[in-house]
């Protein structure tokens, strides 16, 4: 007796995507990385109207990680700015300082739905140290003092045509972080400071974190208004 066996082979291939040249693995995650510097110089010579020569530079970088999957979507950024500006008779100053690391995960029941039930992360702090200008002998703000941590759940709309989305978190934990002890002893930022004695010999050190909960609230809005010129407005605002 001859058995005949009868075999299905299912054969999975990975999806790819074409482009004019050759394919390419598909991925749902996508990415954009962008570097800019930008210099600008005023120079006043016999101007009667008055005014002071300066020379400005901005470096600036932004780096998105999107992951977007079917009733999924996870969004990641990095921005970075850092400039500096010179006058006529005064030193350098620092004119903007900014690291920001934002990281928000959603969930929408259906595809239909522009609404996702989210949670988000994000984590604030600087380069260097801060000055009241012009007394730079004494900063009042260094890396990491503060750093500022959000951590929360809420719900977030996002419209991927207009290029606007809305989150909203009635229970977000703020967490300010001073991880200089002087800062700290000063009670700089909101933490609790330093005690002392009648005689001013210090008892306890300042802490160097203080956690809140509260109510956040973010917005974030791209546009181009006109051909090669885009406006990019960021809002956030949070109430402990």
């Amino acid at each position: 007796m001859t058995k005949l066996a009868n075999t299905t082979q299912i054969l999975f291939v990975p999806l790819k995507v074409q482009t004019k040249t050759h394919y390419l693995p598909f991925s749902y995650w996508s990415k954009k990385n962008s570097l800019g510097f930008d210099i600008s110089e005023v120079a006043f010579i016999n101007w009667s109207a008055g005014g002071t020569s300066s020379i400005s530079g901005l470096f600036k970088g932004k780096f998105h990680r999107v992951y977007t999957r079917s009733n999924y979507n996870w969004t990641n950024e990095l921005i970075v700015r850092y400039g500096l500006n010179k006058q006529d008779g005064i030193a350098i100053r620092k004119t903007e300082d900014a690291v920001q690391l934002n990281s928000t995960f959603g969930y929408r029941k259906d595809t239909i739905s522009n609404w996702y039930h989210s949670a988000k992360f994000s984590f604030n702090t600087q380069f260097t140290n801060g000055y009241a200008y012009p007394n730079t002998e004494k900063a009042i703000s260094k890396t990491f003092a503060p750093a500022y941590i959000f951590m929360g759940v809420g719900a977030e709309n996002i419209d991927k045509i207009n290029k606007r989305s809305f989150y909203v978190s009635p229970f977000t934990f703020k967490t300010t972080l001073v991880l200089d002890q002087k800062l700290a002893n000063q009670g700089a930022f909101g933490v609790s400071k330093a005690t002392y004695d009648a005689n001013g010999n210090q008892l306890s050190e300042g802490e160097q974190s203080k956690i809140e909960l509260g109510f956040l609230i973010t917005n974030k809005y791209k546009k181009e208004i006109f051909k090669n010129i885009n406006l990019e407005n960021r809002l956030s605002l949070y109430s402990d």
